[in-house]
């Protein structure tokens, strides 16, 4: 049911009037079949009415969450939310290098356990989940890449400060 909030907003404008049987105050209240009518119905009428807004929620909107936002709902002295904003999306960058650069030099076969069970938690976040903290244990699929990337970098780094040393003593 809370897979179906946009920003943990109620459904779009004109929802209520085309299903008045459903209330605001209680539109996400309730766990049984109930509840899984409704969320389908919001779903049928933001796919419907609101296509493009929903389009992007249900793909770009829920991977930002997942993966982009950090996630830290309350400060931990002394580190404040700007940081772990900025050490999240450095995170996210240094896997994606290393998740490019792992597919280029790598066998695929592999990869291929980490990129599907990654691929995996991912597709079961997209229409389920309503919170980022959920994406918690994919973490775990990130690192890997995250640790190769710096790997390469710093084989790469210390292969051109042998040669420029060896440029120098000569």
């Amino acid at each position: 049911m809370l897979g179906t909030r946009i920003d943990y907003q109620l459904p779009p404008a004109g929802f209520f009037d085309a299903y008045p049987q459903y209330d605001p105050n209680t539109i996400f209240k309730g766990w049984d079949d109930t509840a899984m009518s409704k969320g389908r119905d919001i779903l049928r009428y933001g796919f419907t009415h609101h296509f493009w807004t929903y389009a992007h929620w249900y793909t770009l909107g829920k991977l930002e969450g997942l993966y982009v936002e950090p996630y830290y709902w309350r400060p931990i002295w002394p580190i404040q939310r700007p940081l772990m904003d900025t050490l999240q999306k450095a995170l996210v960058g240094v896997t994606l290098l290393g998740l490019v650069w792992a597919l280029i030099r790598e066998r695929i076969g592999r990869l291929l356990p980490l990129l599907l069970t990654f691929a995996y938690f991912t597709a079961l976040y997209i229409p389920f989940v309503a919170f980022g903290r959920y994406g918690y244990p994919t973490i775990v699929f990130m690192l890997p890449f995250a640790a190769y990337a710096l790997v390469q970098v710093g084989q790469w780094v210390q292969g051109h400060l042998s040669v420029w040393k060896k440029e120098r003593s000569t």
